[in-house]
């Protein structure tokens, strides 16, 4: 028997290893394990017996495997039936109001797939278009099976099985048995009329177990069998716990779909035949039919039963979920996690659910790309993973489905082939391989970054490749470029996110791999700003190529985005504060100060100071006696005004200290019980100044000493940015790169970064280039810096960088948590290696 058939592949010196493992960790008194031990005399005597057990168990025929599942109530899963719209057209001037009924055929031109409609198709009096769910499967209605006999277990055998698996959209299977005449059909009982008799349709049910509907049956959808109650569950009617049996002379009828199968997952406009041509009537898919699985077979089915003889009818654990979705048919992979685990806004008992939908890779190449997943993630294959789940789901548990993320990759190389070798198949079986790694249906784990060795071992693992050089990864998508500002997540863990020029970019994982969520061609993210108070919530502010600017918000950490306003004018900072029970976002704009109420539309002018102009910075926080406070920083050396009652209309009062500097940059921090307002400060030209300043805001007014300007050490003229997390103040500048501060200490000092620090520096290696953001992110050793040149990751006690691949990678790609693969444009050089070339030694 192959090793792969066998049921226990565990032999003598595995069981020995296993047993020790659990000796280590439990008995670590126990340190002898020579084999003179008599311990080990015993474990090992064990081990030879239950080897031999083992061995007698492999010896089971596959077919009595299969067959012992399905005494468990383990069934193979059948076909899984493609969905899709139609949509239907007709011409003509002033039409009748049309219907036509459920069951309307539809196929391709050739008459090899064919859909039937799930509802009536309905056309209202004028109307020229109207669609329809429709699945790929044939109706059988009202086929006789037999009839009842009175006795208990009864089988009865479709004579068109087998039978998909179950649908949202429609019934695929329906036993109904006739009901006695002259007895009042049951009012919760449902029934169908066929030729003046009346049929009462029965529930299936997974098992005949206490808590099912008394008139149940089961199906082996795959052999398309039927079957009653035995008789121990019959004889339990006595006390209400027991299972009805077909009457004596009763009819049974089946209603079911025939069909299914991967062929259904048609392209769109595919479907375009009517079956019984209709005069007028033209039809076709608009979007590909998706969802269509073959059956199992028995090496899955049997790979899948060792697991679900475990699995509990409701789904309870993560894995449990998984299982669910992947039984719905059409879904490749499934990750489920509880979203409170994932996200500090998840909803207590929700299961987030992420599904990759079964993708046919490329005849050719085997590539599965970003583009064939996207043509698959279609709404009625989502709906029938989440209604399935429903089902298995326990009281209290809310489930939310959603499609895994995948980033495409591609590979460059130069390989070096065998003198005799045929490059072009050669690069066609190089090609397949890195495209089954890449592969999202394969399995990759969920957020594991790809390493160049790995990629590296796939080319060389293929017969007729000397050697590969030069191999680099790429994306199309990945933060490049300038970087304008950089903020971290209060409340969302290891999260930042960077405005550039293309869009906003977000990272989970300390600046580790980062994903676009706003942006798009023709905007500009100009500011953002976080909720102090409500995890998860985000004001983004995109200049168009019009200067207007579109004010978006969200609720999920960028995951999805609604437009709140447009505005005329720029915007150069975001702020969110509340007052009177009602969150307020505060918009510092050219010429003015605006604020919007987040839940009711339209905007407000705010009044803050005679003769302002404008401002560059908005900032919120409410101290520990829950007053609120806004501040803002005036254009053209206007100074930092103050509000102690949430940013209302006139409560803004100048900071004595802070007129005539040019402040740009504007933040609160929390030390303890105290609330600090630090202000960045830009040199004018030939200026060293003093870095970034600080003012103790109270309830009861401003501290007396005023600003504190922390200026030793300082060096590197503006500051153009800065950031403060738990006493630690990490500041931007103009020529000295990234400057430190703990705030904290007693002697507050800077510490500058130096030449070889790894920051960009100007061609004569004289100075380091402006540092335009940073941000330091709270408990984590990780300090971000944004310059013209690109992103770089620090590490703050050290000041020394890296800097952030964007797109391209030489070393390992990362992912973001909960990515996968999926293949890209490869840009490979194939070359015959010539004998006695530089590589040759001897």
């Amino acid at each position: 028997m192959r090793d792969e058939d066998l049921i226990d592949r565990r032999r003598f010196a595995d069981l020995v290893d296993e047993a020790l493992a659990i000796i280590r960790a439990r008995c670590p008194d126990w340190t002898d394990h020579s084999p003179g031990d008599p311990g080990m005399t015993l474990l090992e005597v064990y081990a030879w017996l239950t080897e031999t057990m083992l061995y007698r168990l492999n010896r089971l025929p596959s077919r009595l495997h299969l067959e012992l599942l399905k005494l468990l109530g383990i069934l193979p899963l059948p076909a899984a039936a493609a969905e899709t719209r139609l949509r239907a057209s007709r011409a003509g001037d002033d039409l009748p109001a049309a219907e036509w009924p459920e069951g309307l055929r539809v196929s391709d031109p050739e008459g090899k797939v064919v859909f039937s409609t799930c509802g009536p198709l309905r056309f209202g009096k004028g109307e020229t278009v109207a669609e329809v769910s429709a699945v790929n499967a044939e109706p059988v209605e009202g086929e006789l099976l037999g009839l009842g006999t009175g006795e208990a277990g009864r089988s009865f055998t479709l004579r068109r099985g087998p039978v998909p698996r179950p649908l949202p959209v429609v019934e695929t299977l329906r036993i109904g048995v006739e009901w006695p005449g002259g007895d009042e059909v049951p009012p919760e009982a449902r029934t169908v009329n066929l030729e003046g008799r009346v049929f009462v349709l029965w529930d299936e049910v997974p098992g005949f177990r206490p808590g099912q509907p008394p008139r149940a049956f089961t199906a082996d959808r795959l052999a398309g069998r039927i079957t009653f109650a035995p008789l121990s569950g019959v004889i339990r009617a006595a006390d209400s716990g027991g299972f009805a049996i077909p009457p004596r002379g009763a009819e049974i009828r089946a209603w079911y779909l025939v069909g299914g199968g991967r062929a259904g997952n048609v392209p769109p406009d595919t479907l375009v035949r009517l079956r019984q041509p209709v005069p007028g009537l033209s039809i076709t898919n608009p979007a590909r039919a998706t969802g269509g699985e073959d059956a199992e077979t028995p090496v899955a089915f049997v790979a899948r039963g060792s697991d679900a003889v475990r699995m509990p009818e409701s789904a309870i654990t993560a894995t449990d979920f998984e299982r669910v979705a992947l039984a719905a048919g059409g879904v490749a992979r499934a990750r489920a996690e509880a979203e409170l685990a994932l996200w500090s806004f998840g909803r207590p008992g929700v299961v987030d659910v992420r599904i990759v939908p079964q993708v046919p890779p490329d005849p050719e190449s085997g590539a599965v790309t970003e583009e064939m997943l996207a043509s698959h993630r279609q709404v009625p294959l989502r709906d029938r993973v989440e209604k399935l789940l429903d089902a298995h789901r326990p009281i209290g548990v809310r489930v939310a489905v959603g499609w895994t993320k995948c980033r495409s990759v591609s590979v460059e190389a130069r390989i070096a082939a065998s003198p005799s070798e045929d490059l072009a198949a050669l690069e066609r079986r190089v090609t397949r391989r890195l495209n089954a790694l890449l592969s999202p249906l394969g399995g990759w784990p969920a957020g594991k970054a790809l390493r160049i060795s790995e990629v590296y071992e796939a080319i060389l693992a293929e017969p007729g490749v000397r050697y590969a050089e030069g191999v680099s990864l790429s994306t199309g998508d990945g933060p490049e470029g300038p970087v304008s500002r950089l903020v971290a997540d209060p409340h969302q863990p290891r999260t930042l996110y960077a405005l550039m020029t293309d869009g906003l970019y977000r990272s989970l994982d300390d600046a580790q791999s980062w994903e676009r969520v706003a942006g798009e061609d023709g905007v500009r993210p100009k500011a953002l700003a976080t909720d102090p108070e409500v995890p998860g919530f985000l004001a983004l502010a995109l200049e168009r190529a019009d200067s207007q600017t579109e004010l978006r918000t969200s609720r999920s950490c960028g995951e999805d985005w609604a437009e709140l306003e447009v505005l005329p004018k720029p915007v150069h900072g975001l702020a969110v504060t509340v007052r009177e029970g009602r969150r307020w976002l505060v918009i510092a704009g050219a010429e003015g100060c605006l604020q919007r109420d987040l839940s009711t539309p339209g905007l407000q002018a705010t009044e803050v100071g005679s003769g302002v102009t404008g401002f560059y910075a908005a900032a919120s926080a409410t101290n520990a006696a829950g007053v609120g406070f806004v501040a803002l920083a005036a254009r053209s050396g206007g100074g930092v005004w103050l509000s102690s009652r949430c940013g209302a209309s006139g409560s803004f009062e100048q900071l004595p200290g802070s007129h005539g500097l040019d402040i740009r940059s504007l933040a609160f921090s929390r030390e303890g019980g105290q609330l600090w307002l630090w202000a960045a400060v830009w040199a004018e030209a030939g200026q060293t100044w003093t870095g970034p300043m600080r003012i103790s805001v109270r309830s009861d007014g401003l501290d007396p000493m005023g600003w504190q300007r922390l200026s030793e050490g300082w060096k590197g003229g503006s500051c153009l940015a800065f950031d403060v997390a738990a006493g630690q103040v990490a500041a931007g500048t103009r020529d000295a790169g990234v400057l430190m501060l703990d705030a904290g200490s007693a002697k507050p000092a800077w510490r500058a970064s130096r030449l070889t620090s790894g920051l960009p520096i100007d061609a004569d290696r004289a100075r380091l280039l402006p540092v335009a953001a940073v941000a330091l992110r709270p408990g984590a050793r990780v300090l971000l810096a944004g310059t013209a040149q690109g992103l770089f990751r620090g590490e703050p006690a050290e000041l020394t960088f890296t800097r952030i691949e964007g797109r391209r990678f030489t070393d390992r790609l990362p992912l973001p948590p909960g990515w996968l693969p999926c293949a890209g444009a490869h840009r490979m050089q194939f070359g015959a290696e010539v004998p006695g070339g530089p590589d040759a030694t001897g």
